[in-house]
């Protein structure tokens, strides 16, 4: 499932349940999206490691200060992800 997480300039930021890789380890996806000339601008990437999964349309910087953003409200996406998605889904 897809959860709302936060709205600003026009960058949507959402996230899915928590999932277990193939060692068992917890991560959280976390999405940034943005209405574009080309459709949208996305940045997907993980947590807690913060690897960027995929990523077209914002420059570096943005990239950058995205991450930075997702790294400052992990705890928070973690736990609304913990409230909301109950139980942890497995690697698909």
């Amino acid at each position: 499932m897809k959860y709302f997480y936060s709205e600003i300039d026009h960058i949507v930021t959402t996230f899915n349940d928590i999932h277990k890789d193939d060692h068992g380890i917890e991560y959280l996806r976390v999405y940034h999206e943005r209405p574009s000339v080309n459709c949208f601008d996305y940045l997907e990437t993980r947590l807690p490691d913060l690897n960027v999964v995929s990523s077209q349309g914002f420059s570096d910087d943005e990239v950058k200060n995205l991450l930075q953003y997702t790294r400052n409200n992990a705890a928070l996406l973690w736990e609304i992800a913990r409230e909301e998605g109950g139980k942890v889904a497995h690697a698909s």
